[in-house]
This record gives structure tokens, sequence and C-alpha cells, in this order.
């Protein structure tokens, strides 16, 4: 992070005394960039179209998405072994959960309120001899 930020490993730590505090700060700021993309992706989309977005956008296809993956799989084998690095996965394993159940509830919604329209059961029918109702 220093060699990026042309600075040295001693600004880094002044303003992140510990490695915990450096990883919650990468990560505040890893959904910070996620959530903008996302949300420029899913411009003017309606709900159907929202859910394909944020499934595609989720899959890594293109060969630089498959290296930072790479990463995190590589990074999963220390997660016991360094409390920060577990406490990124599970920072990102709750957005995720997140981000799925609010691009699914809407069409749950929607698809609710289709069963609400329809006619109950028996509505519309005539009443004749074996309906207990008068013909």
């Amino acid at each position: 992070m220093a060699e990026r930020g042309c600075g040295s490993i001693t600004l880094v730590t002044h303003f992140f005394p510990t490695r915990p505090e450096l990883m919650r700060a990468v990560v505040a700021e890893m959904i910070e960039n996620y959530d903008t993309e996302l949300a420029t992706l899913e411009e003017s989309a309606d709900a159907s179209a929202r859910l394909r977005i944020l499934m595609r956008w989720m899959l890594p296809l293109a060969e630089d998405e498959w290296a930072a993956e790479e990463g995190r799989v590589v990074l999963i084998a220390q997660r016991d072994q360094e409390p920060s690095i577990g406490e990124f996965f599970t920072t990102m394993d709750a957005r995720i959960r997140e981000l799925l159940r609010r691009h699914v509830e809407p069409l749950g919604a929607r698809r609710a309120g289709r069963r609400d329209r329809r006619p109950a059961a028996g509505a519309g029918q005539r009443a004749g001899p074996d309906s207990g109702g008068a013909p």
C-alpha cells in the first residue's frame, strides 16, 4: 500500500497503527467502490435487470476478475491465522448477502402483488346445484 501511494510504511502506520485498522479501511473503501460501480451499472434498470446485472457483476468472467478471485482464495487459507482477514471475509459475506436480499426482495413483492390480484378460488364461477349456491 505504501508503494502504491508513493509514501512510506511509516506514513501508512501513522494513519493505520494496526493491521486490523488498515484492513477495515481497505474493506470500507472496497465496499464504497463496489456500491458506486454497481449503482452506475444498474442505473435505469428494472428489478429483474438489476438482479441479472448483480449476478453478472459478482461472477469472475474476465481474466483480471479471475486474478482477483484467486487472490481471495489464497486469503481464505489465512482466515483463521489472521483475525483481520477473517473480519474481511465476514464483512464481505454480510455485504453480498445484503445485496442479494435487496435485489431479490422487489421481485418477490412484485410476484406477491400478482397473486393478490388473481381471483380467489371459485370467484367468477357460476353457482350451480353442485356448488352449494343458488342455481
